[in-house]
């Protein structure tokens, strides 16, 4: 099972997973579950950024991505470019960063605009959540924008 609240893995739906940042020992315990990906979105530059994650996760066949996101170099591409990778990557798949709120932002945005939901079916899943974007609003800013300029088709 990879959901554990104990290391900080949420279940967002039976493929996607998000974390924050597992220690070493939390990381080797995920790795030995069903997780088939893993997509990090920590910055190289922050502060406790392990780069060790890609070998420790190919090492035992385990798809890695790493996409930096960062709300000062936000941008309709970046995101949208986000989105793309985890179309590609197997699943299932776990979202992580530092404290989990770039991964929920992402996987959010993610279920939303590929279940083509509502402004008001996001916001009641973003409620069940817990994802309160309002606490860091470039993010929340981010959101709404992203949200009524993705195409629907």
């Amino acid at each position: 099972m990879i959901e554990s609240p104990e290391i900080g893995i949420q279940k967002i739906n039976s493929n996607i997973y998000i974390s924050g940042q597992l220690s070493d020992a939390q990381f080797q315990t995920v790795l030995n579950t069903s997780l088939l990906a893993v997509l990090c979105l920590r910055c190289a530059q922050e502060q406790g950024f392990k780069a060790e994650e890609k070998r420790q996760a190919t090492a035992h066949g385990i798809a890695y991505s790493h996409r930096p996101i960062s709300a000062d170099a936000l941008t309709y591409a970046v995101i949208t470019q986000t989105l793309q990778e985890i179309d590609r990557l197997p699943r299932p798949l776990l979202i992580s960063c530092r404290s989990a709120f770039r991964a929920g932002f992402i996987a959010l945005l993610y279920l939303s605009t590929r279940n083509r939901l509502t402004m008001c079916e996001t916001q009641s899943l973003q409620q069940r959540l817990g994802f309160d974007f309002s606490r860091k609003p470039t993010f929340q800013q981010w959101f709404e924008q992203y949200l009524m300029q993705y195409p629907l088709g």
